[in-house]
């Protein structure tokens, strides 16, 4: 048996939880609290369901130790392999045995099947969910038990195939057992219990009537509101229980409508896929010819303009040295500045000269001679001319400026950079570059002038291809990317998406009509629980008006006909006395033969031992190399170290030792079990004592084993992964 896939709705802490399993070896390594356990409890619960069982402690009653914390569906399902099949288990609990509810199903064609009838695990291992327990689902806690059980002696008994069937030594055994437990069971029950207590009741019944004889009881109209009261709870409880059945109803409908939900969900994702998809084909939708027409006439276009490039048909294009090309006329106007300044340092050393000549013949025409004064005037008139000189050099050089700024600018705009170097260095760079540039341009068109007409011809074909591909490629979205390409895969996914749409839109369809899902609204889902609670305690309310109602109607019964029943009740008396003296009698000596019938079976199953201890042989082997007799086990299953010739208990022993030798008792134990379907071995960090050598040697165990069946193996640590 190989278990594939789970699924647990709400299991103590897990909820919405999926596993996948392979064959071999699975390590789940997960760290404290994760529910490593829980996943372990639910797949033997998936296989054998809850024992049933009134105790209370949540470490002896599963269903109450695993109902879920968060409330909801309390189950899950399981699928697995059986033979040749896959099957699939699903099971929702309650909060008692009859709430249950379970159903295997073929994963082939979905169809239900009871071939495994209301017992999977016990139908597919033969043998029972204890002994599935002590057998493959390990941990450190029972690991380290007894592995004694009933089936499990009874099954190695037929496996081995000696005379003598252990299966009768348990048949009567069990007999006597239920005999024993007739007469007295724990917690003070049985029939010598029953016996004692109807003669204490005698007793007391006896002393009633004496005290009835002298008082009489009026309760009838006590009786009367106590008859009211009983009958308004039960139309409260029917009122209930049709509200729960509802609730039920719902509860269940509710579960189909969200797995609905969900398939309505993965279908509109794919919807949104096919929308982006028409949108990118919006202007055309092609085929596979076409994208191929096209992809190869892109190809042949590479090819030929490759063969021209390469026979020197197809010159590479002349890259420009300037940002703008000039004009040759403008490159002549900005050559030269027509505005050319003269200098201006004579007319300022006139005007200097003739300044003094002014003041000095003044002077002298004033104290000396009146010549001197024609002196100055002269002096004036050199004056008057040099300034006339430096007016008209002033409007020349603002000109110059003017122009020159020109030049600068159309060197800006032509080279694309700024020039620091003065307008004249420029103009010749650009009067350069544009040279060279039309001589390359010259030797260009000299080879185009070249061309013959096959060339021309290729040139044309090849326009005409990659106006083709233009074309094509024109219609559809720019991608990053080989446009061709991206068309190519994106019309793939639209003839996936388009099939795949059309199986989720059919399988909604029947889904819906299966399971009679519409679209109308749902309110709030009733609490199912909750009304259970009140159902609990209308019914305890019930139970102790009707107990009550009993005592009375009792003690009313009793007044009218006990008194003169005395007599009657003394020979009952005494009838009682003697059943209790023969039930203590036959206690003692069912007691007696159990304990024979024990112990002749216990050394019966002693012969049954040597499958197991094959299997034991074979994994001490592997644990400590070559087997040399040093270790064995007893008819109890238990590991035992000869020493001296004597076999001894190892007690004393390491608890990693200890849990080593149990692992190797187990496997043994699975190897004599099961010889059809062999279970996953379920191993809940059973090694967590272990050191790192008792480790080593225990993965080297489970991996030779792990050829052959499948492990489940949770661990919280890295190192015993």
């Amino acid at each position: 048996m190989q278990i594939k896939e789970l699924y647990i709705e709400n299991f103590g802490k897990l909820s919405s939880f999926r596993l996948n399993l392979k064959d071999g070896l699975n390590v789940i390594c997960e760290e404290n609290g994760f529910g490593k356990t829980t996943i372990g409890a639910f797949i033997k619960a998936m296989l054998f369901g809850f024992e049933e069982t009134k105790k209370q402690s949540l470490l002896e009653n599963e269903r109450k130790r695993y109902l879920p914390w968060q409330g909801g569906a309390f189950g899950g399902w399981l699928t697995f392999t059986a033979g040749s099949e896959d099957f699939r288990i699903e099971r929702s609990f309650g909060q008692k045995a009859s709430e249950d509810k379970f159903t295997v199903y073929k994963v082939r064609d979905g169809l239900k099947t009871d071939e495994f009838g209301d017992n999977p695990g016990e139908k597919i291992f033969g043998i029972d969910s204890d002994g599935f327990e002590r057998t493959v689902f390990l941990s450190e806690k029972n690991l380290d038990g007894k592995n004694e059980n009933q089936t499990i002696s009874a099954k190695l008994s037929d496996l081995v195939g000696v005379e003598g069937d252990i299966g009768g030594f348990d048949a009567a055994i069990e007999l006597l057992e239920k005999r024993r437990k007739f007469y007295r069971l724990k917690g003070g029950r049985g029939q010598i219990k029953d016996l004692e207590v109807e003669e204490s009741e005698i007793c007391d019944r006896l002393k009633l009537i004496e005290a009835k004889r002298r008082e009489g009881v009026e309760t009838k109209s006590y009786l009367a509101a106590l008859e009211e009261k009983i009958n308004a709870l039960t139309e409260k409880k029917n009122a209930l229980l049709t509200l729960k059945k509802k609730a039920m109803e719902e509860k269940n409908s509710y579960a189909n409508r969200l797995q609905f939900a969900k398939m309505k969900a993965s279908a509109s994702e794919l919807e949104g896929r096919e929308d982006r998809l028409i949108a990118f084909f919006e202007k055309k939708l092609p085929d596979y010819s076409e994208i191929e027409k096209v992809a190869e006439a892109r190809a042949e276009a590479r090819r030929l303009r490759e063969q021209l490039r390469t026979d020197g048909a197809i010159t590479e294009e002349i890259p420009s040295p300037f940002a703008k090309i000039p004009e040759s006329d403008d490159i002549d106007r900005y050559s030269e500045n027509p505005y050319k300044i003269n200098s201006a340092s004579g007319a300022a050393i006139a005007i200097l000269f003739g300044a003094l000549a002014v003041i000095g013949g003044a002077v002298l025409g004033f104290f000396i001679a009146p010549y001197m004064f024609f002196i100055s005037l002269l002096g004036a008139a050199v004056i008057a001319l040099g300034a006339t000189f430096k007016i008209s050099n002033g409007k020349k050089r603002g000109a110059f400026e003017k122009f020159e700024d020109e030049r600068l600018e159309f060197a800006r705009k032509t080279l694309g950079v700024y020039t620091d170097g003065g307008a004249d260095e420029a103009i010749k760079k650009i009067k350069r570059l544009y040279n060279e540039y039309r001589e390359r341009l010259k030797g260009a068109e000299a080879v185009k002038a070249a061309f013959s007409k096959q060339t021309s011809e290729m040139v044309g074909k090849c326009a005409e291809l990659e106006e083709l591909v233009e074309e094509f490629t024109s219609l559809f979205p720019q991608t990053e990317g080989d446009t061709i390409d991206t068309v190519r895969k994106m019309l793939a996914e639209y003839e996936f998406v388009g099939k795949e749409l059309k199986v989720r839109r059919r399988e909604l369809e029947e889904f819906a009509a299966t399971h009679k899902i519409s679209e109308e609204t749902h309110g709030e889902l009733p609490d199912v629980y909750e009304l259970e609670g009140k159902i609990a305690e209308v019914d305890s309310q019930f139970l102790d008006l009707c107990r009550d109602k009993a005592l009375l109607e009792s003690r009313c019964a009793a007044a009218a006909a006990d008194v003169d029943r005395a007599a009657e009740y003394e020979a009952k008396l005494q009838e009682i006395r003697e059943k209790i003296k023969e039930a203590r009698l036959n206690f003692e000596v069912i007691t007696k033969t159990e304990e024979l019938l024990e112990k002749a079976k216990s050394n019966m199953t002693a012969k049954y031992l040597d499958g197991t201890k094959r299997g034991f042989e074979k994994y001490i082997s592997l644990i400590h190399g070559a087997y040399d007799g040093t270790f064995s086990i007893d008819t109890s299953f238990s590991v035992l170290k000869n020493d001296m010739g004597t076999s001894r208990p190892t007690d004393a022993y390491s608890k990693g030792s200890r849990l080593l030798y149990s692992l190797a008792v187990r496997l043994a134990l699975t190897d004599s079990l099961y010889d059809g379907e062999l279970p996953p071995l379920i191993m809940d960090d059973p090694f967590a004592y272990f050191d790192d050598p008792h480790t080593k040697k225990a993965l080297v165990v489970l991996k030779e084993l792990s050829r052959t069946r499948q492990i489940i193996y949770f661990t919280c640590s890295k190192s015993r992964a």
